[in-house]
Formats: C-alpha cells, sequence, structure tokens
C-alpha cells in the first residue's frame, strides 16, 4: 500500500497539472480565435459562410480612416493621454513623498480617500462627476475629459510611487539639508534621480489605463473629445449604416495602439527593473545593510574569474572586496561565465553589485559587495573575454567551474582528450569552450606579444589544486604547440588553494525577503554562513591583492588545509547528503537534528578520517569536527541534499575514495566509508526509498541509469556494476574485496532497512 500512495500522488499531481494546462489553452485559442476573426474581417474583401475570405484588402483600413475621423480621435487621446500622465505625476508624486513622509492625524482617512476611486467602479462616481462638469460647462470638451480621467490617475500614482519613496534612507535628505540644500534642490538632485524607476513605472501604467478606460470618458466626451475607445463604442452602436469591416478595422487599430503601448510599458516596468541595486541606488540603501567603504567604479580590472557562480561571490569575491576596502587598487574582478548568460543578465543592470547575505542562528547581516566590476557571458561575448584574458592588466585568473569544469578523469587527474569541449578547442584553438581552452589561448596571445604571464588560483574543491591545474593546461599546450607548454612552465605559477564556506543555492524566496530589507531589487544575492577561511600558497608571478590583510591565509603548504578540509568536511558532507536523502530530508540542517546521524558524523571524522590526515601546525581536530557539526546544523542555511549531492562522479574520488585508499593501505577500518559510498550508489540508481524517482544531475548519469535499469531489485549486482567504473573506483578500488565486499553489504542493508535504520546501526555500540 505504501508503495502505492506516491504513484496515486503522483498521478493526481499530473492530473491537475494537465487540467490547468488544458483550461489555459481553451483560453488562449477562445482569446486568439476572436482576434483573429476580427482581424480577418478588417483584412477581408468578402468573408460569408466559408473558411477563407475571398480575397485580401485594406480597403476597409482607409474607409475607417475617413469615415471615422481616426486622424483626430488619435490625435484626441493622444493629448489627453499625455496630460493625464503629466497632471498625475505633478499631484501623485508630492502626495505620495507626504504620505510617506509625514505623520499626521487623518493621515489613514486620507489614504482611504485618495485610493477610493481604485476601489469603486469608475460608473458610481463617474455619474456625479460628469453632473458636475456639465454645470461647470467643462462636460464635452477635452479639459472635462482629462479632469475625469485624473480623478483614477492621480490615486494611482500615490499607489505606486509610496512604496519607492518609503525605500530612500531619511538621512540622505537630513544630510542633504544640514549642507543646506533647499527642499526643491533636495528633491530634484536627491529623490528624482533615485525615484527615476518609480516614475517611469507609474507613467507608463497609468498612460495603458488612460487609453483603456472607458466609462468615464464616455460620460464626459463631446464630439471633438472622444478618445479612440469611446469612438469605438459610437462606431458599433450610433445609429446608420456602417460596413462591419470599417468597424472591425477600427477595433484592430485600437488594439494595436493598447498593444504597442502595453509592450513598452511591459519592457520598462519590470520588478527587475524598478529601483534596482546599482552604483547609483547604493545611496538609498538602509543603514542596517554595509556597503563597500570604497568607490567599486574607481577599482580597475586586475583578476579575471571563470565561472561566477554563487560560491565565488560568496567566499573569494568577499574577501577580494575587503582586501579592497583596506587598500584600494587595481584587483577589481571580471567575472566570466561560460555556460549561461543568467549570472551577467542579473549582476550587469546593477553595476556588479550583490548582497552577500550572511545567516547564522544568532541573526543575519547582509553587505553589498563591490569588487566585481564587470561580468561577461563567453556565449556572446567571447572577444571580451579573450581581450580581458590577454590584456597585460590581467595579473591573476581565478576559477570556481566545479570538478567537472576541469573536463579531466578525476580517478587519474589526467586531461580527458576525448572530452567534447577539448576536442573542440584543439580543432578550434582561437574559440576556445573550456576553462583549460580559455587560459591556454589567454598564455598564447601573452607569450607572442611579449606580455609576462598570469597566476592561475584554483578555487574548487580538487586535490593539489594548483599543480592538477597545471598538469591540465600544460597537457592542453603541449598538444598544442610544445614551445608553449614550455613557456608556460617557465612563466606561470600555479599556486594549490584551500576554500572553505558553505554557500546554498539562492531562492526566490531568499531574493523576495532580501528585496524587502534593502528596498531595492538584487537579482543576484548569495547566501552564507557566517564562517570562511582561505588559505593560499603564496606564489604569484604577477603580483597578487592584499588578501593576507582580508583574513587569508598565505602559507607555503596547502595540502594540510585541503586534505583536512575535502575529507573531513566535504566528505562528511557528501556522505550526509545521500544518506539524509534518502532518509527523507530536504536539507542539511534537517540531518545534522538526528542523533544517529551525528553519531555516524562523529564515528566517521575521528575513526576512519582523521587517522589520514597530516594536520596543519595548531589546528585541534577534535574542535574542528565539532566546528563542523555545529555548521552543518545552521537552521539558519538551508542547504539541499540534493545541491551537495550533484556531480557525485566527479566528487567521490577526492572526497571520500582517497580516504579509503590510505586506510587499505594502512589496514584501518573503512566501515562508514563503505556505507557513505553505498549511499551514494543508493541514490544514484535514481528511485527513493518511496519509490519516487531522483533526478540525478551528473555527467555520467545515463550510465548510473543504465547500471540500476540493469540490476534492478538485485543490490550485490548493481554494486559490482557502479564499482566496475574505473572513471570513479579507478583499477584498484572495484576489485578490492575488502572494500567491495563492506559496499555491497550496506548497499542490500540500504535497500531491506531503509537509510535511518541502517545508519543507526553502523553507529550502535
Amino acid at each position: 500500500m505504501t508503495a502505492s500512495r506516491p504513484d496515486l500522488n503522483a498521478w493526481f499531481d499530473r492530473a491537475w497539472r494537465g487540467l490547468l494546462l488544458g483550461l489555459m489553452t481553451l483560453f488562449v485559442i477562445n482569446i486568439g480565435l476572436m482576434i483573429g476573426a476580427v482581424a480577418t474581417s478588417s483584412f477581408a474583401r468578402r468573408w460569408l459562410g466559408t473558411w477563407l475570405p475571398e480575397g485580401w484588402t485594406t480597403t476597409w483600413y482607409t474607409a475607417a480612416w475617413k469615415e471615422f475621423q481616426l486622424d483626430s480621435i488619435l490625435w484626441v487621446t493622444v493629448e489627453v493621454v499625455f496630460a493625464v500622465v503629466f497632471l498625475a505625476l505633478v499631484i501623485g508624486v508630492p502626495a505620495a513623498y507626504t504620505l510617506a513622509r509625514r505623520n499626521f492625524p487623518g493621515k489613514r482617512l486620507l489614504l482611504l480617500l485618495f485610493l477610493l476611486p481604485l476601489m469603486v467602479p469608475p460608473i458610481t462616481y463617474g455619474i456625479p462627476l460628469a453632473t458636475v462638469l456639465y454645470k461647470l460647462q467643462l462636460a464635452g470638451t477635452i479639459y472635462g475629459v482629462i479632469l475625469a480621467n485624473l480623478i483614477p490617475a492621480a490615486p494611482f500614482v500615490i499607489l505606486v510611487m509610496t512604496p519607492f519613496i518609503e525605500q530612500i534612507d531619511p538621512n540622505l535628505e537630513s544630510a542633504a539639508r544640514v549642507f543646506g540644500a533647499s527642499t526643491g534642490r533636495m528633491f530634484w538632485h536627491i529623490l528624482v534621480p533615485l525615484l527615476g524607476p518609480g516614475i517611469l513605472a507609474a507613467s507608463l501604467l497609468v498612460l495603458v489605463r488612460t487609453i483603456a478606460l472607458f466609462e468615464l470618458t464616455f460620460l464626459t466626451a463631446g464630439p471633438d473629445s472622444q478618445t479612440l475607445v469611446v469612438a469605438l463604442y459610437y462606431a458599433v452602436f450610433a445609429a446608420g449604416v456602417r460596413a462591419p469591416q470599417s468597424v472591425d478595422a477600427m477595433a484592430m487599430v485600437y488594439m494595436a495602439v493598447t498593444l504597442v503601448w502595453l509592450l513598452i510599458a511591459l519592457r520598462f516596468v519590470n520588478p527587475s527593473r524598478m529601483s534596482r541595486l546599482s552604483l547609483g541606488t547604493l545611496p538609498a540603501l538602509p543603514a542596517t545593510v554595509a556597503r563597500p567603504t570604497y568607490d567599486p567604479s574607481s577599482i580597475d580590472v586586475g583578476i579575471v574569474h571563470l565561472g561566477i557562480g554563487a560560491f565565488h561571490r560568496a567566499q573569494t569575491a568577499v574577501y577580494s572586496d575587503d582586501a579592497l576596502a583596506l587598500e584600494p587598487a587595481r584587483w577589481g574582478i571580471c567575472g566570466v561565465s561560460l555556460r549561461s548568460a543568467d549570472v551577467r543578465d542579473r549582476l550587469s543592470p546593477q553595476d556588479g553589485l550583490y548582497t552577500a547575505v550572511e545567516k547564522s542562528p544568532g541573526g543575519v547581516r547582509r553587505r553589498v559587495i563591490g569588487s566585481v566590476r564587470e561580468v561577461l557571458f563567453l556565449g556572446d561575448q567571447r572577444e571580451a573575454v579573450q581581450a580581458r584574458l590577454a590584456a597585460s592588466d590581467t595579473r591573476v585568473v581565478t576559477l570556481t567551474v566545479t570538478e567537472k569544469g576541469y573536463c579531466h578523469d578525476p580517478a587519474t587527474g589526467k586531461l580527458n582528450f576525448a572530452h567534447p569541449d577539448i576536442v573542440h578547442d584543439l580543432a578550434e584553438p582561437e574559440r576556445p569552450q573550456s576553462a583549460v581552452g580559455l587560459m591556454v589561448a589567454g598564455f598564447d596571445v601573452r607569450k607572442r606579444s611579449g606580455e609576462r604571464a598570469f597566476t592561475v588560483v584554483c578555487c574548487d574543491n580538487l586535490p593539489h589544486n594548483g599543480a592538477l591545474v597545471r598538469g591540465l593546461v600544460g597537457a592542453f599546450a603541449q598538444a598544442r604547440d610544445p614551445a608553449l607548454a614550455r613557456w608556460i612552465e617557465d612563466n606561470a605559477s600555479f599556486p594549490s588553494t584551500m576554500v572553505d564556506r558553505i554557500v546554498p543555492a539562492t531562492t526566490d524566496a531568499d531574493i523576495a525577503e532580501n528585496d524587502a530589507v534593502l528596498g531595492l531589487h538584487d537579482a543576484a544575492p548569495v547566501i552564507h554562513e557566517p564562517f570562511r577561511q582561505w588559505a593560499i600558497e603564496d606564489d604569484f608571478v604577477a603580483g597578487r591583492p592584499a588578501w593576507e590583510r582580508a583574513g587569508a591565509e598565505l602559507v607555503h603548504d596547502v595540502a594540510p588545509f585541503e586534505a583536512m578540509k575535502l575529507r573531513l568536511l566535504n566528505g562528511s558532507h557528501s556522505a550526509f547528503a545521500y544518506l539524509g536523502f534518502l532518509a527523507g530530508h530536504e536539507f542539511i540542517y534537517q540531518v545534522a537534528a538526528r542523533n544517529e546521524f551525528v553519531a555516524f558524523m562523529r564515528r566517521l571524522m575521528r575513526d576512519e578520517v582523521a587517522p589520514t590526515l597530516k594536520l596543519p601546525p595548531g589546528v585541534d581536530v577534535a574542535a574542528y569536527e565539532e566546528a563542523l557539526i555545529a555548521r552543518f546544523g545552521n537552521p539558519a542555511l538551508p542547504h539541499r541534499t540534493q545541491q551537495i549531492a550533484m556531480d557525485g562522479s566527479q566528487k567521490l574520488p577526492q572526497r571520500l575514495l582517497g580516504t579509503v585508499r590510505d586506510n587499505l593501505a594502512a589496514s584501518r577500518p573503512i566501515e562508514l566509508l563503505a556505507l557513505a559510498v553505498a549511499g551514494w550508489m543508493r541514490y544514484v540508481s535514481g528511485v527513493d526509498e518511496t519509490g519516487r524517482e531522483i533526478k540525478v544531475s551528473d555527467p555520467l548519469a545515463s550510465e548510473f541509469a543504465r547500471i540500476a535499469g540493469q540490476h534492478r531489485g538485485d543490490p550485490p549486482a548493481l554494486a559490482r556494476g557502479f564499482l566496475d567504473l574505473r572513471a570513479i573506483f579507478g583499477d584498484d578500488l572495484g576489485a578490492d574485496p575488502r572494500f567491495a565486499g563492506k559496499v555491497t553489504s550496506w548497499l542490500s542493508a540500504l535497500y531491506a532497512d531503509g537509510a535511518a535504520r541502517t545508519v543507526a546501526r553502523a553507529t550502535a555500540g
């Protein structure tokens, strides 16, 4: 019975989605048919009882233009609309400012009166209004039409503008007055630039609304003051014989005018464009949000970063921001996105600025980061990207392209010459797609132009990452041009690094919450924990930022830091992700709240991981392990288990399997390591403990699906199928009976008893 419940839920979910899609499709078809019929009729010579007209013509548009005097009607419409927009802004913006900034008796009542025309049907106040205008001899004139439309337009401006004004820090106005600025000067030179997006939004929305407003215009317009919507009504219902095609032509003119302005409004009135975080709106930030203490616009680019994802922006870019605050220099960052334009499109309109949001059980801290000075997308800015890599001002190239971005074999650490990107880059070296190909192309230009090389700093979780990337770049360059390979070896440097900070994926809810605090729209905030660490080998051929002043550790040998982090933190993180997801947990902090999983993590780190490590000087490994448990249990940082579980084929070798090899060589236990690997196998098999499909994100996902499909229901055969993957387990581990036996036993237990009970049994006693 329990196995059928997910199927039933999935069926209802599909049925509901299908129903909604069907209703939406019917609605779109209905609207499309109606508009299509009117459009067809307006161009038809004759259309009676047939699917298609008997010929086409534009005669009806000419007839409608003359018969209904569309030139004068369109001109009146333009006059009315723009007059209403102008007057509504003149009245609405100061009124919105007063309501946003002043407290006085009756404020709520006044606000209600202002908004009343938006809350009731126009006809309810339109008739009394028309009566008054007739007594004043304004009805039937264009002035009467403007006044009538102004009644709902001004409140609409107030409604739109009040939130824009409320989000501007009042301290800006106070500071301006302290320095002697008059109210008018303060308004025009400080408020208006900040309110520009809001004024544009209000203008366009009022414009579209006025074009379409029928009731008030109908009640107050005369023969010479009709707008297009009222003229269309009279064309349909007024006495006289008119060709229906002429009326249809007039309707199409009205729809076209309205559609044009609606598209313009949608183009500009977009939440991502309204009061967006940028250099111009930095002063509008509330005092609770920290901002750069230097002028970001004065910083030139000295670093190119490949793979400008969330981790870089929450970690290394923050170190650079701190270093620039202490020592402004030519170390701004040009971020390059290799696969998607999304980050570029989010950050470029914000002048590279974004919010780093630190979340802990004790609260939330926000700061705007200014170190990213340019963002490019390789897909449509290739020349700019390659120019940056070739430029002499670029002295450091950093990378966070994830394990799979290096186009290598994780089991051997060698460049995969069969990888499609590497094949492409060797065939077309002037148009590289991979990070390795891009760097070699940059080195090639520098070699030929006599410029010095740059330093490559890998910030991904890879063992001996500096030496690894040096080997990958060297192998690619050797295949392309041996002389270039020798030049790179002699002139470039590849320091190893260790980076540590937990950075979950940013959700739409995170963006909305951040916007509410900032009072500005930030399309690219990043969420992170308070802890951070960055250890870097101090080996730079062309200088570097003062990262050590920002808290980075410049060391002679990163290997102890790297191994400690990869094996204790990343290894435990992956184990938690696979087993915790199987136990039904969406977030890591939920896994860390269960005693059996905490006991599992403690024993894994203490008994099977720590003995393999050569610790950095002064490190208390027991305290480090307890700190990791606390970090994983941070409920303010919802880090999804599936996010950590991604790309396991690329992560397992350095996070877990290296530790397994060391323990096997020293005859130490591997029980819990084998359970973690079995958890990975159970996860990538593609079906969870309730029978639901797991969406496996991995370069080898199709191979995993093949193995799982071939051996479903047979855990020992399934384990053997995965262990035979040499790209992950190499030639040794899959054939080692000690490791294979443990993994097979634990995988069988996971299928028989589930993850939670299996973990509890593994740590009992």
